[in-house]
């Protein structure tokens, strides 16, 4: 199972879901969070190696990325946001 860790920078934290670029791990993760964070697709960005999915929730939003050599992260501005996404995330995984 893959260990979620929250890293934090001066204005943006960032939480690692996983080192594999799962597309499929990656919509699933999307899927848990659109609905259990009651969010909106603001944007859906898909290239060859990589994705961007902006999801709104309330006033704040989280990003969902796949990187081809990095995995899978998600980050924010808020560290809130990051850590109620962060157990829904990890129920995706089960």
């Amino acid at each position: 199972m893959n260990e979620i860790r929250l890293t934090e920078e001066s204005e943006k934290s960032e939480l690692h879901i996983s080192s594999e670029s799962n597309w499929t791990l990656f919509e699933r993760i999307a899927e848990f969070l659109e609905r259990e964070l009651n969010g909106i697709w603001l944007e859906k960005a898909d290239g060859i190696d990589q994705r961007y999915w902006d999801l709104k929730i309330g006033n704040e939003v989280l990003t969902l990325h796949l990187e081809h050599y990095l995995g899978i992260s998600a980050f924010s501005n808020s560290k809130s946001l990051l850590l109620r996404a962060k157990p829904v995330i990890e129920n995706s995984l089960l």
